[in-house]
């Protein structure tokens, strides 16, 4: 039984170096943080009635190997293109690739440190780049959380709010000292943006869904 998620998606800007040293211990070490992290993950996002029904529809009925019977929920894990209920195509990429970018980020927090029964202490990770890994694990999530999406049906942002503008590289308006999301916002690959318009076709599509957003991190990964 094959995970969702293998060392194989993780390449490019996401390459976590498997193949090098101690590549045994690191697989093993990828493949726990898959299995324990990527269903809460899944809670997160859908909310526990909708993960609930997630897991009746896959075989095996868990989060970090099962496959998906039903339609709605394989386009929602590998990705579609879909009609907006205003006429207009959007595009995304699955939740599945959503999910490489927080392991990733998980993953590397392994690496930096190794709890032992005194605390935490540094691990000696040699890397293949020039760019620190806390700016890797920064630049990582915050793409995660762009593909993750942001609740914009909710009319106004209050100001004090973190700067979602700077993570959507998105223009930002303002009214009345309140800040909202130009329409654009509505059709970017987001799996906000799928559940979004999957429930305007049909509000049986995923009646429960209660998302829980994901907060960009700062250079402290905190």
């Amino acid at each position: 039984m094959a995970n969702i998620l293998t060392y194989a998606d993780f390449v490019g800007t996401l390459d976590l170096g498997i193949g090098s040293t101690n590549a045994n211990e690191r697989q093993s070490k990828l493949n726990e943080i898959i299995e324990q992290n990527v269903p809460e993950y899944f809670k997160q996002f859908l909310g526990t009635q909708e993960y609930i029904k997630y897991l009746a529809d896959c075989t095996p009925s868990n989060a970090y190997a099962g496959t998906p019977a039903t339609a709605k929920w394989t386009n929602f894990l590998d990705g579609t293109t879909l009609t907006t209920a205003d006429g207009k195509k959007c595009l995304f990429s699955g939740f599945k690739n959503v999910l490489k970018y927080f392991i990733y980020v998980d993953f590397l927090r392994w690496t930096l440190s190794v709890v032992t029964n005194s605390g935490n202490k540094s691990k000696n990770t040699k890397q293949s780049t020039d760019v620190p890994i806390g700016d890797k694990m920064l630049q990582n999530w915050g793409e995660g959380v762009k593909l993750w999406g942001v609740d914009w049906n909710n009319d106004f942002w209050e100001v004090n709010e973190r700067n979602w503008y700077y993570v959507l590289g998105m223009s930002r308006g303002n009214n009345n000292n309140y800040k909202y999301f130009p329409d654009s916002i509505k059709y970017l690959d987001t799996a906000y943006n799928y559940i979004y318009w999957m429930n305007q076709a049909s509000a049986d599509n995923f009646p429960d869904w209660e998302m829980i957003e994901q907060k960009p991190i700062n250079s402290l990964q905190i």
